[in-house]
């Protein structure tokens, strides 16, 4: 389906499907929001998702570069605003906006980065945020699998998702500084922020410096930063959103690649994977799909 098919759909379908409340009209808050949930759509890399659960209290923020989304202001709950071109990279200016929202958002007190493959389905999110955010600044899932971040960097290089170079390099550096194993972990899809406060602002501009430099994960940063600003990782970690399906769906990238490698196919390698020629003493011996033929002279052939 084509992208400005969807978008219609959306648009039309948003009234029927959000469950939010009467002040929330065509996906626009009417009432002045201090709270921001906010996303980020570098390129072709994801389609724009609408929450299966909507909350009235926040505003919903999407930037981007894409030339089609960009000619909407609205797309369901979602604001449409222009990216900033801060990197080159697409996936490290995507990093950028996720690390700067006391740029982005000033006019907003507090924030909840998503990651745009998220769809929040249930108010648990915002359960957990109204109990823990009086006494926190910053808060994010735990990881789903790990508590290393040296583990982390295996995982990195075994699914590709950044070069081997990359990884090695930040491993490198983390090894430099003595950043300690098993130090705990989180997953950074979600992160709710007071973002104008001085500390958590010296933390991604730490976090962001990181990933520029090193790898595009930010994962591999992430945990390193909390250490050398001797953050306590248990005290600012919620559970864990991918393996919550209740809650929450974390949907496939839509330009995930899942080869990386084509393979050129000529009539040459075909043949040559099915036909095999020798010499044995006086004989020519051809095998074909198995099945040999020996050829003692021009005029006698023996099948085996």
């Amino acid at each position: 389906m084509e992208l400005t098919n969807v978008i219609e759909n959306i648009s039309n379908d948003f009234d029927n499907k959000s469950k939010t409340s009467t002040k929330t009209i065509s996906g626009i808050n009417t009432n002045k929001c201090n709270k921001a949930i906010y996303t980020c759509i570098t390129g072709k890399y994801d389609t724009i998702i609408q929450h299966e659960y909507i909350s009235s209290d926040w505003d919903y923020i999407c930037f981007t570069d894409n030339n089609e989304l960009l000619k909407h202001k609205n797309i369901g709950i979602w604001q449409i605003r222009m990216a900033k071109k801060k990197n080159f990279n697409k996936t490290k200016n995507a990093r950028w906006h996720k690390t700067h929202p006391h740029v982005l958002l000033p006019e907003y007190e507090e924030s909840i980065w998503v990651d745009a493959n998220v769809n929040i389905k249930t108010s648990k999110l915002f359960d957990i945020l109204n109990d823990k955010s009086k006494n926190a600044v910053l808060l994010l899932p735990a990881h789903y699998k790990r508590n290393c971040i040296y583990q982390e960097c295996d995982a990195v290089i075994d699914s590709q998702n950044d070069t081997v170079s990359n990884v090695n390099k930040a491993r490198k550096f983390l090894i430099k500084q003595g950043m300690p194993s098993n130090f705990g972990m989180n997953e950074t899809n979600i992160i709710y922020r007071k973002h104008k406060n001085i500390k958590v602002i010296n933390l991604m501009e730490q976090w962001y410096k990181c990933i520029n430099k090193y790898s595009k994960r930010d994962q591999l940063s992430w945990t390193y930063v909390l250490w050398k600003n001797n953050i306590d990782i248990n005290k600012i970690t919620i559970p864990n959103a991918r393996i919550d399906k209740d809650n929450y769906d974390i949907v496939n990238h839509k330009n995930k690649k899942l080869c990386t490698k084509k393979t050129k196919i000529t009539w040459a390698s075909f043949f040559k994977n099915i036909i095999t020629v020798k010499k044995e003493n006086m004989r020519i011996i051809i095998t074909v799909l198995g099945i040999k033929f020996k050829f003692k002279n021009k005029e006698h052939i023996v099948r085996n």
